[in-house]
């Protein structure tokens, strides 16, 4: 989401033929920083291959197993929250009414 309005914000400043704010500049210049690292992140882990301690630092690199026990996780405390729910004949979201 952030790289849509990324874009949407350089789509903008095209159409303005106008030159940015400093602010702007600098908020665009960030996010592609990060989005960059982070798409370089997603890139190494999954392919396995090998990238430079200079490019991509060791605690900026993805943990597919982490990934994976967190997401577990989340899951089965979802699951225990809806059988709660369901054993205590609540509604979870009662109407607003």
């Amino acid at each position: 989401m952030r790289l849509n309005a990324l874009f949407l914000a350089l789509v903008a400043l095209l159409f303005k033929q106008g030159a940015a704010e400093p602010w702007l500049k600098l908020a665009i210049s960030e996010l592609l920083a990060s989005s960059s690292k982070q798409g370089l992140a997603l890139a190494a882990v999954m392919s396995g291959a090998e990238v430079s301690v200079d490019l991509l630092p060791m605690d900026e690199r993805l943990d597919l197993t982490g990934l994976e026990q967190h997401s577990k996780a989340v899951q089965s405390a979802y699951a225990r929250f809806n059988m709660a729910a369901e054993r205590s004949g609540e509604p979870v979201f009662p109407s607003s009414s």
